[in-house]
């Protein structure tokens, strides 16, 4: 049941945000918010897990999850300025968007 419901979460929150921001639909962007989604749920489940954020409350675990996202995102696009890519800051924003999905995903998936 929980591996249903994150998965209709997470191809809701693609669809949604593709719905409402229309700078997502470069096949690029939809890449880092893949690359975010992963980040953010990944991070989330570990976080949940782990020993030492036992005592953090769950939001305090997702906005930690959103936030490892959003550290990669700036990462890749520091890495596209050092003339490695074109950097662009909507790659940034989507790859941030698709943390904030997968880390909610997971919280949601935990909660029921």
């Amino acid at each position: 049941m929980r591996l249903a419901l994150l998965v209709a979460l997470v191809l809701a929150s693609g669809c949604s945000a593709r719905a409402l921001d229309p700078r997502l639909d470069r096949e690029d962007r939809q890449g880092h918010m893949a690359a975010g989604l992963v980040t953010g749920a990944a991070t989330r489940a570990a976080l949940e897990a782990l020993p030492a954020t036992r005592a953090w409350r769950p939001w305090q675990r997702t906005v930690a999850a959103a936030a490892a996202a959003t550290v990669v995102g700036l990462a890749k696009e520091a890495h596209d300025q050092a003339g490695h890519g074109d950097p662009d800051a909507g790659d940034a924003y989507a790859t941030t968007l698709g943390g904030v999905a997968g880390a909610v995903s997971i919280d949601l998936v935990w909660r029921f």
